[in-house]
């Protein structure tokens, strides 16, 4: 389930903004940088958190999830607002985007983290309903080809 919206949206991101280095699952790599293995800035690192889940029926649910870009930038200057271009770019690839059976990501929330020395990050949390059909019990027809043997072809003059 997140792992094909996951898998679209590096795609997207590496394809639209090819100025990020490095796209990944965050597993709070700021915090961890000495321990984690080196990546290069710009990044966006894509974490989901599931809110709720909703029975549908026979085994589908409906799963509320936040995705949160991390979006994160080296910088040496006093103010550097190159940053604030390069959040809107991320903006415009994530925002609307839609993939298999959830609906299109929508932009609920946003936050610097302040956090990290000569590193600026930005969090935004994008809403998406996911339809999780992993558990699905209902029967599935496998359609089957039955051929038609020994028929005889008729030419449209011989009618």
């Amino acid at each position: 389930m997140e792992k094909d919206l996951y898998i679209a949206l590096k795609q997207e991101i590496n394809k639209k903004l090819p100025k990020i280095k490095t796209v990944g699952l965050f597993n709070n790599q700021f915090e961890n940088e000495s321990k984690e293995n080196p990546f290069l800035y710009p990044c966006v690192f894509i974490q989901f958190t599931p809110n709720s889940f909703k029975d549908l029926q026979q085994g589908v649910q409906q799963v509320d999830v936040t995705l949160t870009t991390h979006l994160g930038f080296e910088s040496y200057k006093d103010e550097d607002v190159e940053m604030l271009e390069l959040k809107q770019d991320l903006y415009k690839v994530v925002q609307r985007l839609q993939n298999g059976y959830g609906s299109k990501l929508t932009r609920d929330a946003e936050r610097p983290n302040y956090n990290h020395n000569n590193i600026q990050v930005y969090e935004t949390d994008y809403r998406v309903l996911i339809k999780d059909f992993t558990a699905d019990i209902r029967p599935t027809k496998e359609k089957t080809v039955t051929p038609v043997l020994n028929a005889e072809i008729v030419k449209a003059n011989e009618l």
